[in-house]
């Protein structure tokens, strides 16, 4: 039961006991249960099981490391249709530090995170010289990351070549997009 300062003032009355008593009344209760949820004026993750959180309401003690949720990374998926390649060619243009900046940034922001770099080309060409050409662009990406500081073993590098495309192959502006890649979270 709560009571306000002021009821609690009217029944108890004046004097050092009575104003004791009177903030034992009207302090916000420590634990409020409910069949759903258990709510606890303690430090820590109260999205826990119940069993867990109870050991902290009785301790009062805040969770160690070890009890503390790791922060979870958001999902990640960079589709760049602006980090274009020239025709038959495997070097990044220039501007393509900048395209990559956000690329950079997440893994930079989430150390534990791993990439998989997916390049993708037009089909001019043959599957066999496309799947090179899109090996050495993905290739290429990596280089640049890595020579960012992003630890090479969180990389890993795929050849799409020719097999998805998100345009049409008809165009030479079809095309140009189709020539692109692709940083997904593993």
């Amino acid at each position: 039961m709560r009571v306000s300062p002021g009821a609690a003032a009217k029944v108890i009355g004046a004097g050092t006991v009575g104003a004791a008593a009177a903030l034992m009344l009207c302090k916000e209760p420590e634990i409020t249960e409910s069949p759903d949820t258990l709510v606890a004026d303690v430090p820590g993750d109260l999205s826990q099981p119940l069993e867990e959180r109870l050991s902290l309401v009785m301790t009062g003690a805040a969770p160690t490391a070890m009890q503390m949720p790791l922060a979870s990374a958001p999902d990640f998926v960079f589709d760049s249709r602006t980090l274009r390649f020239d025709l038959n060619e495997a070097a990044l243009k220039p501007g393509a530090g900048e395209t990559l900046s956000a690329v950079v940034d997440f893994l930079n922001d989430y150390p534990e995170i791993s990439v998989r770099i997916a390049d993708h080309t037009c089909w001019l060409g043959s599957n066999e010289h496309n799947l090179h050409l899109s090996q050495r662009r993905a290739e290429a990406v990596a280089a640049y990351l890595i020579s960012q500081g992003v630890d090479r073993h969180r990389l890993a590098v795929a050849a799409e070549g020719e097999s998805q495309p998100v345009d049409t192959n008809l165009t030479e502006a079809g095309r140009a997009s189709n020539r692109r890649v692709e940083v997904v979270r593993l």
